[in-house]
């Protein structure tokens, strides 16, 4: 039985509003018990300037419960003006609210999604 790609997640440009690490906003979270991999997240920078993303990744354990801090920054990159970018390492989602986050230094600019597959029930 082959494995389905789909599209996870997207935030528009004028919807990514968050600037800081705390306020980062929710592009995936592994909402089943079922195992998630995110293959890959691409990054669109509309912007006529460089724009800083950065991606959080949070667990759904006690640690990282609270408000996403710089521990649980994962990846940052320049994406340059009017370029498109690909984070392309996959990244396994196990637990339940397990969340991929993003960022950006200005609000309003950058479109990111995110791609993948979720593992079928062996049990």
């Amino acid at each position: 039985m082959g494995l389905i790609a789909k599209h996870l997640g997207k935030i528009d440009a004028t919807s990514l509003t968050a600037t800081t690490v705390g306020t980062s906003q929710a592009l995936h979270t592994n909402l089943t018990t079922l195992d998630t991999i995110v293959t890959s997240i691409t990054m669109h920078n509309q912007h006529t300037s460089g724009v800083i993303v950065t991606l959080v990744r949070t667990f759904d354990n006690a640690e990282s419960a609270g408000t996403p801090d710089a521990d649980d920054e994962m990846w940052q990159q320049t994406v340059d003006a009017s370029d498109t970018a690909v984070y392309d390492v996959p990244i396994p989602m196990t637990d339940t609210n397990d969340i991929i986050r993003v960022y950006t230094n200005t609000s309003g600019k950058v479109t990111v999604w995110a791609d993948g597959f979720t593992l079928p029930d062996q049990s």
